[in-house]
C-alpha cells in the first residue's frame, strides 16, 4: 500500500515538474481560490447595521463544490447560492472550494450584525427636589450608553437649556 502512495507522489510530482519546465501549470494542478464576502450597510467601527447577505465564490480550473460553516466545520453544507444572515450577532464564516482531484483551500470571514441602536441611561445621584418635578439645587446625573452587541464605548451628547 505504502508503494503505491509513493508511486503515485512520485507521478504527481513529475507532472508538476514537466508543468514548471514548459512554464505552465498543469490545469489539474491549478488550486481552487474561495473568497468570502458580504453585503449590507456597514455601520460604525467595522459592525453591519442591515442583514447581511452573504457569497461564495472559487476560481481555479474544475471547482467542484464550495463548503460553508458556521462552526469551524463541525456542520458543513454544500453553498449554492447567496444567503441572508438577519440576526445580531458575531459570526466566522468558513468556507472552502475543491476542484476535480480533491484539491482545495479555504477562506475565513469575521463579521458582526449590530441591528439595534444604543441606549442612553441617566441616573441621578443627588439634588434636592421642589415642587412639580423642578430642583431647587444642581442635581448630579450620571449618563451612559450601552449597546448589547458591539460593546463599544458609546458617547454620550447632552445639552443643556435645549442649547
Amino acid at each position: 500500500m505504502r508503494n503505491k502512495w509513493i508511486q503515485k507522489v512520485l507521478s504527481l510530482s513529475a507532472l508538476l515538474a514537466m508543468a514548471i519546465v514548459f512554464g505552465t501549470a498543469s490545469p489539474a494542478l491549478a488550486e481552487a481560490v474561495t473568497t468570502i464576502s458580504l453585503s449590507g450597510t456597514l455601520g460604525n467601527n467595522g459592525y453591519w447595521s442591515s442583514e447581511g447577505t452573504v457569497t461564495l465564490e472559487a476560481t481555479g480550473s474544475n471547482v467542484t463544490v464550495i463548503e460553508y460553516s458556521f462552526d469551524n466545520w463541525y456542520t458543513a453544507q454544500t453553498y449554492s447560492a447567496p444567503f441572508s444572515i438577519s440576526n445580531e450577532g458575531w459570526y466566522n464564516v468558513h468556507a472552502r472550494a475543491y476542484d476535480n482531484d480533491g484539491m482545495g483551500e479555504s477562506a475565513l470571514e469575521y463579521f458582526s450584525i449590530d441591528l439595534t441602536p444604543p441606549v442612553t441611561h441617566f441616573t441621578l445621584f443627588s439634588g434636592q427636589l421642589g415642587n412639580n418635578g423642578w430642583y431647587v439645587s444642581s442635581p448630579e446625573v450620571w449618563m451612559q450608553g450601552d449597546d448589547n452587541v458591539s460593546t463599544v464605548g458609546i458617547p454620550v451628547e447632552y445639552s443643556l437649556d435645549g442649547g
